[in-house]
């Protein structure tokens, strides 16, 4: 094991040195510790406001790995919290082997029950997770003896959580709230999103300097003998390409957006070890596992990671289109890197060697075509990021003029929405001011009439990293409002059946929000007194009900 190797295995998800205990950091903490300022004033304010009050507890609420310790052992030795505060952690407290995690809690909780809460000097900062801390409100004892607590916490549990209300003895911190990546409104480019937590944690790991103990220790793996491969060292190497920790972060949080990917600072951490560390590194051959050892590939195919297993879908070779199609024929009938293909002057700038080493295995593995040609195909992706779905940045653009108010941009999704109403059913017979009836067959069509006009529609976006990905439209039937909130899933879906595609039958169910959303608009449709039904061969009948006599006439 190389001094490399051995320092990026503390990243690893099995190192014990990746679950902060929050009492104090380490020397490898204190160097990678990135400062997330917006949480961290928003502890230290309410932290102060306890001090004032004179006693009360801070919740530091959110899912495991998200940093709640990492953030716990920044402040606790601060001059002014370190001797006032008591911090409980419940992810790594010790708990007796009698008694339920509930029983700690509600020890540990004593001076903050109903009886206590109002006038207890005890200044205590408890991270928990969201789970555990539903448990602990559930129980039908704390809700005798905390009643006060839960009350305050439960708005945590319902759809609208901006009603919860601090006290001056309960006070809230949230990570749930907040993105792990930035998005800018203002950017008018393809991809308004960035993260400053992912790039700075990819800069302090790379950064050339020798106090940095990730470059040292790579400066100190480089093998003396140029035939010796250390794939680990050709990784690194990779990975100090600014373009390549870009096309690193963007599928990241690509895969956030479109797979509902929840990744913590831990989740990160394990991710970078496994991208730059091959999983049989003891049985590594040249032969056998080089171009499976290096980056491209471990990050577009690899299964170690939660994460890897998500960018896994955006493998570029899964997208078929005219270019990667001419790319890869290229590639399969060339018998060398084809010329300009790749640049290799941006490559050679960090690793000198790698070049000539994939050359060489281009040169005399004919035998092994399919594996070259993968590598050099996801290596190209690698060095330049592109999304290849246009739902993505399609939802990206959206999602941006809703944020802006930009009328025209929300008139647009309004009218897509509008146009695939019927389609949902899978029906392209679109009648105006109707809504169509779960009743579609290969020859009639049914709708509804309905007056259905566009209302207010809403978003959140209070700072680049404190938003909601979803845009919520609504209309005006009769006296009725009827919303329909649009996540990336279910503009994916729209967008779709808004171009073209055919939906299926299973899809109406899958899309749940959506089906609701229609069987909403059909009870407040005049269905019970009118039925329009459209043929195949475009003709419209009309079936309509006066006196308990049904009436039927052909418009």
């Amino acid at each position: 094991m190389t001094p490399l190797t051995k320092i990026l295995n503390s990243l690893s998800q099995g190192s014990t040195d990746s679950v902060q205990s929050g009492q104090s950091f380490g020397e490898l903490d204190r160097y990678l510790h990135i400062q997330r300022s917006h949480i961290e004033n928003a502890l230290c304010s309410r932290m102060d406001d306890i001090i004032n009050q004179g006693g009360g507890i801070i919740l530091l609420v959110g899912s495991a790995g998200d940093g709640k310790s990492h953030l716990i052992s920044s402040v606790r030795n601060i001059d002014k919290y370190k001797d006032t505060f008591r911090f409980y952690n419940d992810a790594t407290e010790s708990y007796s082997p009698s008694r339920t995690a509930i029983d700690t809690l509600r020890e540990v909780l004593e001076d903050f029950s109903d009886t206590n809460i109002d006038n207890t000097s005890t200044k205590l900062v408890l991270a928990i997770n969201i789970g555990k801390l539903n448990a602990f409100i559930e129980d039908v004892s704390v809700k005798t003896q905390y009643s006060k607590l839960v009350e305050f916490t439960q708005p945590l549990f319902s759809e609208d959580t901006n009603k919860i209300t601090e006290t001056s003895r309960m006070r809230i911190v949230q990570f749930m709230n907040l993105q792990i990546f930035e998005f800018n409104k203002e950017d008018s480019g393809t991809y308004p999103v960035d993260s400053y937590f992912f790039k700075e944690f990819l800069l302090r790991i790379t950064r050339p300097d020798i106090a940095n103990p990730y470059y040292k220790a790579y400066k100190e793996s480089i093998p003396l003998d140029a035939s010796r491969t250390d794939p680990v060292v050709l990784n690194y190497q990779l990975l100090c390409l600014e373009a390549v920790q870009t096309t690193i972060i963007n599928c990241i949080i690509e895969a956030i957006i479109r797979f509902r990917l929840m990744v913590t600072p831990r989740d990160f951490q394990d991710f970078i070890y496994s991208i730059l560390v091959y999983e049989d590194l003891e049985n590594y051959t040249d032969d056998k596992h080089f171009l499976e050892a290096l980056l491209p590939s471990m990050l577009y195919n690899g299964r170690r990671s939660k994460i890897q297993r998500s960018i896994a879908m955006l493998d570029p070779l899964k997208y078929s289109n005219t270019e990667h199609d001419e790319q890869l024929a290229a590639l399969f009938t060339s018998p060398e890197i084809p010329q300009n293909y790749l640049d290799e002057e941006l490559i050679t700038s960090t690793s000198p060697l790698l070049v000539g080493k994939i050359r060489a295995m281009c040169n005399n593995n004919r035998k092994n075509i399919m594996r070259t040609t993968q590598f050099l195909f996801r290596l190209k992706h690698l060095l330049s990021y592109h999304s290849e779905s246009r739902e993505y940045i399609g939802f990206l653009n959206s999602i941006r003029g809703f944020f802006n108010e930009n009328g025209q941009e929300v008139q647009r999704v309004y009218q897509m929405v509008s146009t695939v109403i019927p389609r949902h059913y899978g029906s392209y017979y679109s009648p105006e001011k109707t809504v169509p009836l779960n009743i579609q067959g290969s020859h009639h069509r049914l709708f509804a009439g309905i007056q259905l006009v566009p209302d207010s529609y809403s978003s959140i976006y209070e700072s680049s990293n404190e938003f909601a990905l979803t845009m919520t439209l609504r209309w005006r039937v009769l006296s009725e409002v009827v919303p329909l909130r649009i996540d990336y899933q279910l503009f994916e879906y729209l967008t779709c059946l808004y171009n073209g595609r055919l939906s299926l039958n299973f899809e109406s169910t899958k899309n749940m929000a959506f089906s609701h959303f229609v069987r909403r608009l059909v009870s407040l449709s005049n269905s019970s007194d009118e039925v329009i039904v459209m043929t195949s061969e475009n003709r419209k009948y009309i079936l309509s009900k006066q006196f308990g006599v049904i009436n039927y006439r052909e418009c």
